[in-house]
Parts: C-alpha cells; structure tokens; sequence
C-alpha cells in the first residue's frame, strides 16, 4: 500500500462496524492521522461511519472515497 510505503502505520477494517470498534480500542483515536473511507462499505456503511467519527472523534480529517455509481 502506497501509505505503508510512505512510512505510515495503516489500520485496515473490512467494513464500517469494524472500523468504529479499531478506531474505540487502545485508545486508536489519539493516534489516527486520517480516515480513508468508503461510503458503500457492507455492515454499517461509510456514512453511518463519517456520523460516528464526526461525533466522536471530530478533528480527524476524513477523505471519502466511492466506486458506487449512484452517488
């Protein structure tokens, strides 16, 4: 992965629901630069995920990506 190259750590997560419970444990928010983030995710999709962060974790950028075609 291009980021992993750059010298970033990288988490990943399969799917929004995933993402919420990396970004809540060992405390991941504090150490988290920015989110890359799908809005058709399976199980809790990217925009219920954009709503957690922002009211969560509000000063972590988030970069929305989609290959949807309705959007």
């Amino acid at each position: 992965m291009v980021l992993s190259r750059g010298g970033y750590d990288v988490l990943m997560a399969p799917n929004g629901h995933s993402a919420r419970e990396l970004m809540s444990c060992h405390d991941n928010a504090t150490t988290v630069c920015a989110v890359l983030c799908d809005l058709d995710m399976p199980n809790g999709g990217g925009r219920q995920l954009i709503a957690h962060l922002r009211k969560h974790h509000p000063i972590i950028p988030i970069i929305v990506l989609s290959g949807a075609p309705d959007l």
